[in-house]
């Protein structure tokens, strides 16, 4: 659902880069004092794809009590196999609504990903479609979840082309390009698990999402391109 990426491996390093398990009430929770417990809203997986107004800040966000706009999150997204440039090219595209008001407005989201052959880059456009007979206002985010350790503390950065994420356990980073400048916002997922010295903060990954405020008329479209890179940032020592 939400024409998510459920894994995405980086095969030198064999890493998983978005295990990430997705935030559950537990039976015991209502016993922990004094620690901060977040439920997701939704399954964390990465690709997806919200709306949410310009008031939305990184807390509401981050606690998930923010208001989502559409209802791609959990929508279904047809599929689209193709060869562009000798690579296998997946869109995915739905058409949904995003609520305004009393408004429903129908949109339309494409997304597309491919892996060129040469290098571990991950290449993805963006199109939005206003289907509706009006204006549409909103922030549009694309938001990832990966499993290693690059989020100790909630960040906002603003006018945003470029951001580097690095693993110094795994010894890989991943670098992205944007071609429009956005907000990005990451933070830890933090749960809390209970074990034989009592109740523990336990880190389960971190979130990075990117939001561009985007004002289309009746009929307009926006689009916009991203480059995912991994690469190693220090020798494979110890490892066969």
């Amino acid at each position: 659902s939400g024409g998510a990426i459920l894994e995405l491996d980086f095969i030198p390093f064999t890493a998983n880069l978005t295990d990430v398990m997705t935030r559950q009430k537990e039976p015991y929770h209502p016993t922990v004092k004094d620690k901060e417990i977040i439920y997701d809203p939704y399954r964390r997986l990465s690709w997806l794809d919200h709306f949410f107004s310009e008031a939305t800040t990184l807390e509401n966000f981050r606690r998930g009590t923010y208001a989502e706009m559409g209802d791609f999150i959990a929508g279904a997204y047809q599929p689209v196999l193709s060869r562009r440039w000798g690579n296998l090219d997946l869109s995915l595209s739905r058409e949904g609504a995003v609520v305004i008001g009393a408004e429903k407005l129908p949109v339309k989201v494409k997304k597309t990903a491919y892996f060129t052959k040469k290098d571990a880059k991950l290449h993805i456009e963006y199109e939005i479609v206003n289907l509706s007979g009006q204006e549409l206002t909103v922030q549009f985010a694309s938001e990832f979840a990966f499993g290693f350790p690059a989020a100790d503390e909630a960040r906002e950065e603003n006018g945003v082309l470029s951001l580097k994420l690095i693993d110094r356990r795994e010894r890989f980073a991943l670098d992205f390009r944007l071609s429009e400048s956005a907000k990005a916002w990451r933070f830890p997922l933090d749960t809390v698990s209970r074990s034989d010295q009592g109740f523990e903060k336990v880190y389960q990954g971190m979130a990075l999402v990117f939001a561009w405020p985007i004002a289309l008329r009746a009929g307009h479209f926006w689009r916009s391109e991203m480059i995912i890179e991994c690469t190693a940032i220090l020798p494979n020592a110890g490892r066969k």
